[in-house]
């Protein structure tokens, strides 16, 4: 089966709240999967809700500058068209969520394998991850706290799909994100290079495929008793 997106991103504000509201992809059906990031201006401690699990730690990208975390969370199909999550923050916080959609990932282990990392500049490359199996579906985040306008330059080698690239209304979060399908499990490194200098925090999640593609299991013709044609000694 293979890995594909539940309809687009979606990026949710926030403003003056310990519990922001992430409104969800349409279509979701039970078993999809959620990977969405939070975004605050300021350092803030994470509480996250029941089977909602964080990858990777949570990553203050410097001194002004944006925290972000990024979640993984199973769709269970009783959630509705939001998700409130109720008092993630310590503090009030003012940002944005951004959420993706995902069908057809494994739901015993959905996260093969990240990385994180952050810097000062307009490229980024990575951070490189090795996913352990074939099939693997590639995303990678680049995001900060801007101060204007910003845009992003998805990877020309290989090619990607852009997922999202947008400055929150507010203009409090900024956040690219590119996906790559892989087909044969190697070292994987996408680049995204965005318009303006800033801090910036990046980071690269493997999605692991599902197995099993859901078809008919056939029945052997050959399974079942037969006679013999000749029932009799020979010779």
């Amino acid at each position: 089966m293979a890995i594909s997106q539940v309809d687009v991103a979606v990026l949710s504000d926030f403003a003056g709240t310990q519990s922001p509201v992430m409104t969800l992809p349409s279509g979701l059906s039970a078993g999809d999967q959620l990977i969405y990031m939070v975004a605050s201006t300021t350092s803030f401690t994470t509480t996250l809700l029941t089977d909602h699990n964080r990858i990777g730690t949570e990553q203050d990208v410097g001194t002004g500058d944006a925290e972000l975390t990024w979640v993984q969370y199973e769709i269970t199909g009783t959630e509705g068209a939001s998700i409130t999550l109720t008092n993630i923050f310590n503090t009030n916080e003012w940002g944005a969520v951004i959420c993706t959609a995902w069908r057809g990932v494994d739901d015993t282990t959905p996260i093969d394998t990240s990385a994180q990392s952050k810097g000062n500049g307009q490229n980024y490359s990575g951070p490189s991850i090795t996913p352990s199996q074939d099939d693997c579906y590639i995303m990678q985040w680049v995001a900060s706290d801007p101060s204007g306008a910003v845009t992003g330059t998805p990877d020309s080698s290989p090619v990607t799909t852009e997922l999202h690239d947008a400055v929150s209304s507010t203009n409090r979060t900024y956040c690219f994100v590119q996906g790559y399908q892989q087909t044969t499990a190697a070292a994987l490194a996408l680049d995204a290079s965005v318009s303006v200098t800033d801090s910036y925090g990046y980071f690269q999640v493997a999605l692991r495929t599902a197995v099993g593609g859901g078809g008919t299991i056939r029945r052997n013709p050959f399974s079942g008793p037969f006679s013999r044609p000749f029932s009799g000694a020979l010779g």
